[in-house]
This record gives structure tokens, sequence and C-alpha cells, in this order.
């Protein structure tokens, strides 16, 4: 009584209680009139019958148990887990089992969480896979390791053995040591610490590993844990975006070469990047950037044959980490280096057409740690486009150039028109035909009204104004006008300008532009002038001797008339016949030259070809098919006799014409304009011979005459 632990008498012999302490009733809830008498099995006190069973025999054979570990089961159902220490004992000659019974369900509680905790720590540790490593803190700082998980000895590169005699400053670079007492007094105030360091496995490779350091208590020790993540990777992907995006982003063409360089050059930590651009003959790289040994060099040029570049070029995507020197023994004469490490990719442009090459030369083996292709390949594709944009500028400024020196050549100059704002945009070259300067004008704008008014000459401003309407008024989009006109130049010259206008329309059929050139005529005019004046010249010389001419033959008819009246003598009148006969023909070639004299006296003009036909001359017995509308030809102004002379060739010497047809036909960019008839047709060993001068039945003037006036605008029959 008063015994704190429980205790029980139950008769080895019935196997009932007989009895109980006061600690053993508190404990299962049974009152003791509920108990004595009544066997364990009877109130149901034993979760587990058959190991109840096994307990009572095993006391009975060996008379003591001690330390037996049972499910009891209380009044109220609560299960614990109970020690049981039992021995078989004689009470007034009768057998006793006495039984001191333990309540250890906090304690079974307590190993399980242990034991939950201890598998939970294990699997963590087995799975993880970031490192993790733990060591004491000695008052002199890190002690050795005592525990890390497969993913920390394999980021390490040390069995378990080797890390347990290493130190967390044992892994640091040289760099990092410096800094440990720095990190050992961050840790020491905050706790925590987190960083990166270079790392150098036993085997020699580098890897960069980030640390996180956390300081705890375990079991009252002072104690470290380290999470390591091996970051070599991600560094070099890291490196290859911001080389790729370096390379790609804020600039082109040349410029963006040197970027492209410079950033690989970094990333890979490589002795000569080089972008080079291939010659016309294939056989030769020009370098458009390159940066060897840190420096950029400028105009470097290399022959292919011997290099990795040739295979780079006619195999693509070329990789040597750590051989290109013995695969390429050439290269050594190349810079005088040996490499190891080689990297090169083809430059493509737009059409797919291989423009360059782009080569990555290390002292050291290459290892990116990723799969560089995909990264290069990229870089590749800005590079290749680059060199195309640069090689488009090049062109570019020499066609500039090019079309400058020509327009310096031909007098040209142009401009443009807005016509929102209904600015004139110019430049330096307008203002130098003008005779004057931006700076003189107030900057490269200037207003439609100011234009006309300060440089038109006022008898051509009509004439300007009505050719800007009718551009204004357009709607065709291969509209242009193309008209001449003299202009007042800031020094008071006058000069006489050529205009060509073009219309630029949006995609919905607005004008928002015109843009044009000028040309300065004056001295074509000059020219000009001169011709028509002495042309004039000829021609009233011309028109007088010819008309003394035919006053003279005149004179010369009517003598013969006399002659051949009074006179009887057939010889006589035969004479005069034929002097007669002769005076036709001249007074024929006389009035012939009135018409050629004409020839080029005028300007050539656009005509439409269903205009000029003679179609009030065809007979009634001659059906004329019109087949060319739309048709027009610049020419002469003579053109419409051209048709004349076809039409009277038809009549006069076809014999039995009734159809004649003209109509067209394009080919190859070319024009040809058909008149046919269906009449005797010519003979063809005479089809050249018509056309030469005095050929034929009549004058031989026509058709001959015909061929020089198409002839003056290089049109042939």
């Amino acid at each position: 009584k008063g015994n704190p632990i429980p205790l029980s008498l139950v008769s080895a012999g019935t196997g009932f209680f007989t009895d109980v302490n006061d600690a053993f009733l508190h404990g299962s809830g049974y009152s003791r009139e509920e108990v004595i008498g009544k066997s364990p099995s009877e109130l149901n006190i034993f979760v587990n019958e058959s190991e109840f069973a096994e307990f009572s025999k095993d006391i009975r054979e060996n008379y003591h148990v001690r330390g037996r570990e049972l499910k009891c089961r209380t009044k109220d159902g609560e299960i614990k887990t109970c020690r049981f220490s039992s021995s078989i004992i004689m009470i007034q000659g009768m057998p006793q089992i006495l039984s001191s019974v333990e309540d250890i369900t906090k304690e079974k509680q307590n190993e399980a969480a242990m034991r939950e905790r201890e598998e939970r720590y294990r699997l963590i540790m087995k799975n993880a896979h970031e490192g993790i490593m733990m060591n004491e803190l000695t008052p002199h700082g890190p002690g050795t390791f005592f525990d890390a998980n497969d993913s920390a000895l394999k980021i390490l590169g040390m069995s378990d053995e080797e890390l347990k005699n290493r130190r967390l400053i044992d892994l640091d670079t040289p760099e990092m040591k410096a800094r440990a007492p720095a990190m050992m007094r961050k840790i020491t105030k905050n706790g925590h610490a987190a960083f990166q360091t270079h790392y150098i496995t036993p085997d020699n490779h580098e890897k960069i590993i980030d640390i996180s350091v956390s300081q705890f208590d375990l079991n009252q020790v002072p104690t470290m844990l380290s999470i390591i993540r091996d970051i070599t990777e991600e560094k070099a992907a890291e490196s290859a975006i911001n080389a790729m995006v370096t390379g790609m982003v804020g600039a082109t063409g040349i410029k963006s070469l040197d970027r492209i360089v410079s950033s690989i050059s970094t990333w890979l930590f490589a002795d000569c990047v080089m972008i080079g651009e291939l010659s016309p003959d294939r056989k030769y790289v020009k370098s458009l950037s390159m940066i060897f040994e840190g420096k950029k060099i400028d105009n470097f040029t290399f022959r292919l044959e011997g290099t990795p570049c040739v295979d780079t070029i006619s195999e693509g995507f070329a990789f040597y980490p750590d051989n290109v020197t013995e695969v390429y023994p050439e290269i050594r004469a190349i810079i005088n280096r040996d490499f190891r490490g080689y990297i090169g990719v083809p430059l493509k442009n737009s059409e797919g057409d291989i423009v360059g090459v782009l080569c990555i030369l290390s002292y050291s083996s290459i290892n990116p740690g990723i799969s560089v292709q995909e990264i290069i390949d990229i870089i590749a594709g800005k590079a290749g486009a680059d060199i195309e944009r640069s090689q488009i500028e090049r062109v570019l400024i020499e066609n500039q150039q090019r079309l400058a020196e020509t327009m310096e050549m031909a007098n040209l100059v142009s401009w443009e028109y807005d016509i929102a704002s209904q600015l004139f945009t110019l430049n330096d070259r307008f203002y130098a035909m003008y005779g004057t300067t931006a700076e003189r004008e107030g900057g490269y704008e200037m207003t439609a009204e100011r234009y006309t008014r300060e440089f038109v000459y006022p008898s051509d401003i009509q004439k300007v104004i009505d050719e800007a309407r009718r551009t204004l008024e357009a709607s065709d989009p291969d509209f242009i006008s193309d008209f001449e006109h003299q202009i007042i130049r800031r020094d008071g010259e006058v000069r006489n300008i050529s205009v060509r206008v073009r219309a630029v329309f949006d995609e919905h059929g607005n004008l928002v532009k015109t843009h044009g050139a000028n040309q300065d005529i004056t001295e074509r005019k000059i020219i000009e002038e001169a011709v028509l004046n002495a042309n004039r010249q000829l021609n009233l010389l011309s028109s007088i001797t010819r008309h003394d001419i035919l006053n003279k033959i005149s004179v010369f008819y009517g003598y013969l008339r006399l002659l051949e009246m009074e006179s009887d003598n057939p010889a006589i009148l035969e004479y005069v016949q034929k002097m007669t006969e002769v005076i036709k023909k001249i007074q024929t070639q006389i009035e012939f030259s009135r018409i050629y004299e004409v020839l080029g006296s005028q300007i050539p003009l656009w005509f439409s070809l269903s205009s000029i036909l003679p179609l009030s001359s065809v007979p009634d017995t001659v059906h004329f098919s019109d087949n060319t509308s739309g048709i027009s030809l610049f020419s002469d102004p003579m053109l419409e006799r051209v048709f004349y002379n076809l039409l009277d060739n038809s009549i006069r010497h076809g014999e039995h014409v009734t159809e004649i047809s003209v109509f067209s036909q394009e080919r190859n960019r070319s024009l040809t304009i058909i008149y046919e008839d269906n009449g005797v047709g010519i003979l063809p060993e005479e089809k050249e011979r018509i056309f030469e001068r005095g050929y034929g039945k009549n004058t031989g003037l026509g058709l001959f005459l015909v061929r020089e006036i198409l002839s003056l605008t290089n049109i042939t029959i």
C-alpha cells in the first residue's frame, strides 16, 4: 500500500486476481471489487491474448520473467504499453504470481518519434541532390566533418573516409581562405552565411560550388551544417546566355561582331576569338573582328588550307576540346602558338550561303560544361546576319559614293515633298545648285510657296504650279511628271533645269509625298538653241535657194514650151521632150528637199498611233483595220507622213489591195508595229533596196523618207 509502482497478485492455480495495490487500480481505471476474483482475460486487459498466454507460460516454466512488454487496455479502452516483471512466490502455502507493471507508453512514443526523426534524417541525407555535411565548431574554428551524404561526396570527388579528415576551410581556394575569417565572423554573428567558391577536385577538375552554412547546437555541441551545390554548369550556362545576349542585343554590323567576340572570349576564357569573312575565291579568311591574348587585332588574314576552318566550312560545327594542334599542326605557322582547344562554326547569310567563319582557340582545353553547340549556333546566326549587313552597308556606301559622283557629273540633285506638312526636304547638293547653303536658308526644310517665290523664274511660276497640281491630282502609282523651267540662283544667275517628279501613295491609295530630281540643263539648252538657230539659218538659206531655183525652172519651162510650139522638127521635139522629163525630176527632187529639211527640226513627242493613221485618205474600196488602241510612240512630228507613205505605196503598187491592217506585238520588252496589206507584195531580193534613196517605180524617195523619219527616234523599219 502506498507503493507508486502498480503491483498485482494472481493465483498461479486459478489465474484470478487475488490482490492489487492502489497504483494498479489508478493506472487501470478499475476498482478493487471489479478486479479481485476476475482473470485478466475476463477484464479484457491484454490487447493480444496470445502474447499474454505466452507470457503466462514463460512464468510457470521459468518462475521469473523480467521486462516483458505487452499492450494493455484500461477500463475506458485506452491502449498503453506496459513493461511486466513477474515472479512466482508462495503466500500461505499457495503459489502466487507477483507482477510489477511499468507504464512505458510515453517512453515508447518518444522512441518511435526518435526512430522517425532518424529515418527522416537518413532519407533526406540519402535523397537530397544538394550536398549536406556537418562538422563541429571548435574554439579554434571549424573542425573536421563527421557526417556527409553521397551527394556531397560526389560533388567534392571524395570518399567518406577522405572527407572526415578535412575541414571546411580545406575545401577553399587560396582566395577563399583569405575570406574565411570574415565569413566565420558573419556566421557567428548571424548564425548563417552563403557564398560561392572555386574548388579543385582531387582529380584536378575545377568546379564552382555554392555553399550555405548554418550554425546550431547538436546535443549541446556547437555544430555547422553546410549545404553545397555544384553550380559549374549553371555558371557556364549563365556565361553562355550572357555571351549570347551581349552579342545579339544593342548593336548591328561590325559593332555587333566586336561585342560577340568579346563576350565569347569572356565566356570560354578563350585566348583567341575571331569572326572572319571569306574571300571571293573562298581560299582566305579576313578578320572582321578579332581578340588575341586580350588585345584587339585588326586586318588579320590567313589561308584556309591546313586549318580546321576548312572542315568547319565544309562540314559545319567543329569542336576539338584538347588536341586541335595535333590534328592541324599548320596552326602553329599562322599564330606561332600551340593551341589545344578549338570551336568553329560557319556563318551564313539569309540565303543560306556561307559568308564567313567563327573561330575560338584556347591554349588549354575547352570544357564549357554545357552543350556548347546550341549557344554557338545561335550566336553564329546573329554573326552571319551582321556580316551580311556589313557587306550590304559596304555596297550601299560604295553605291552612294558612285551615285553622288554620277549625280555630280550629271548636275543632278534630289528632293522630297511631304503632303501633310507641305514642306520640301532638301540637301546640301540641292542648295549648291541654287547657289546657297542650308545655313543661309534656315535649315533643310522649305515651304513650297517660298521655293516658288524665291527660286522659280517669274515667267515659269505658273508652269510649276500647274505641274504641281497635276501631280497632286494623280492616282496612278506609276505617275511621273517631266518638265523644264528656269530658276534664279541666290547670286541672280538664271539657269535651266529639267524636273522629274514621282508620286508616292500609301496602302489606301492616298498621296503621301512626292520626290524628284532636278538636273541643270543650262549648257544643253544653250547648245540646243545654237543648233536650232543654225538649222533655222540653213532652212532659210535652203528655202531661198529652192525658191530661186524653182523660179528659174519655171522660166526654163516657158522657153521649152515656146521652142516646142515654134518647131516642127521631130529631132528637136524629141530633145525638148527629154529636157522636159529631166526638168520634172529636178523639180521633184527640189520639192523633196522641202520635206527633208524639216526633219529633226522639231522636238520629238508622244503620239497616239490611232490618232495619226491616215484613215481619211483610205479609198472606199479598201477596208482599213486599226488594232493599235492604247499604243503611243515617241517620235518626230512627221510620224504621220510615215503611215501616209505606206498607204500610198499600198494603193499605188499593191495592184489589187482590198484589206489593210495595223496591229502590234510585244515581246522581250520590245514593241513591233505591223502594217500589212493583201496586195501583190514585194520580191524578197527587193525588200531591203526599196528603202534606198532613188530606188523604186515612182520618185524612189517615199520609203527612204519613212526610214529617215523613224530613225530620228531609233525606230527601225
